[in-house]
């Protein structure tokens, strides 16, 4: 018996090439994501804040919780472009990575019973997603996405509002 051979077979073994993403690195990525999105509302707080004349300060004092932040700051006004952009191209990266999690949090609750009819009218799997167009409103913004397969494709346009302190699917519907 050779005891070297055994450790130079294990040395010599290659590893399958196929990347494997866990559920933890999924997570991981999506709290750092929700992080950025609440870093970047804090800025636009302050640069508001600063710029109405109130100390820079005095909005992040008055909460320690951003999200609440963000939910006075859009109370009365328009939703906040650079925001929900990031929001929606967030959630059509997570169509394309399948993360039922994430997908189903961008929904608002009353929503959610219904994700699984407007899943199963995407190509399976899906592959690519296009954010064709973003129309911000006062109260409302819609989106319009075309999520492709390697078969097919279809166009979804979603209405998000705010609720919670973010923005939330409260309507989809196929268009193509």
């Amino acid at each position: 018996m050779r005891p070297n051979s055994s450790i130079k077979e294990q040395i010599d073994m290659a590893s399958s090439g196929k990347r494997k993403t866990t559920m933890a690195k999924l997570t991981r990525e999506r709290r750092l994501m929700e992080r950025r999105l609440d870093k970047q509302a804090r800025k636009e707080a302050r640069k508001r804040a600063a710029g109405e004349g109130a100390p820079v300060g005095l909005a992040l004092a008055d909460s320690a919780d951003p999200s609440s932040l963000y939910a006075e700051r859009q109370d009365g006004g328009t939703m906040d472009e650079a925001i929900t952009r990031s929001h929606i191209e967030a959630h059509a990266d997570s169509v394309v990575r399948g993360d039922m999690d994430a997908i189903l949090g961008d929904f608002a609750e009353k929503l959610r019973p219904q994700v699984p009819q407007l899943a199963q009218a995407l190509p399976q799997p899906t592959t690519s997603a296009d954010i064709q167009d973003i129309e911000i409103g006062e109260a409302e913004s819609v989106s319009t996405i075309r999520y492709s397969g390697e078969d097919a494709a279809v166009t979804i346009r979603a209405q998000w509002q705010e609720q919670g302190g973010r923005p939330v699917i409260v309507h989809a519907e196929t268009v193509g």
